[in-house]
């Protein structure tokens, strides 16, 4: 099977996604040096960030299989 490009980005895409998910010290780093990023506590910017990434990648990856014609049964 040969895999373009869209293959290869999904993938990159949710590694980065699971690394910055699951890789505490990056939250813990961006609490101590700023409080807060527009009024707003940085743990909520950065897990309302990570939520919409993934949720992007999926809702991403979804769609290009969709109009590859590999979801058909």
């Amino acid at each position: 099977m040969k895999h373009g490009i869209h293959f290869y980005a999904v993938r990159a895409w949710f590694l980065l996604n699971a690394f910055v998910a699951l890789y505490p010290p990056l939250y813990w780093a961006g609490g101590k040096q700023h409080p807060f990023i527009h009024d707003l506590p940085v743990s909520f910017v950065y897990f309302m960030a990570v939520c919409i990434s993934i949720t992007a990648s999926i809702l991403y990856a979804f769609w290009a299989d969709s109009k590859a014609g590999e979801l058909t049964s």
